[in-house]
């Protein structure tokens, strides 16, 4: 057990002194973090499949705070609606709705 836990600190001084003190920042600045949220909340997203193509559901992300996003064609979309898990209610320029499952697409 000894041998083991010198090893563990060997190692860890090796590894400290190979990569030095300065790792960088892993998270945003508060700036930087409240120009993310500003332009979350000024995001201003087109109706889906308005470039002429077809509809992919790329995913629903959900947050710790029970907020969704669903992602349509690579974009966040606000007026899409997360239903069960994995499916979205997602309103077309037409007026109607339609349920897509997560990596489903519409032509």
């Amino acid at each position: 057990m000894k041998s083991f836990l010198l090893g563990l600190a060997l190692l860890s001084a090796c590894l400290t002194q190979a990569w030095g003190d300065d790792l960088g920042r892993i998270f945003f600045t508060p700036e930087q973090r409240a120009l993310l949220e500003l332009a979350r909340r000024t995001q201003t997203a087109g109706p889906p499949g308005e470039a002429g193509g077809g509809l992919t559901l790329n995913g629903i992300l959900t947050r710790s705070d029970g907020r969704q996003t669903v992602w349509i064609n690579g974009r966040p979309h606000p007026e899409a609606r997360a239903r069960a898990p994995g499916t979205a209610l997602i309103p077309l320029e037409t007026g109607q709705q339609v349920r897509l499952r997560v990596g489903q697409t519409l032509d």
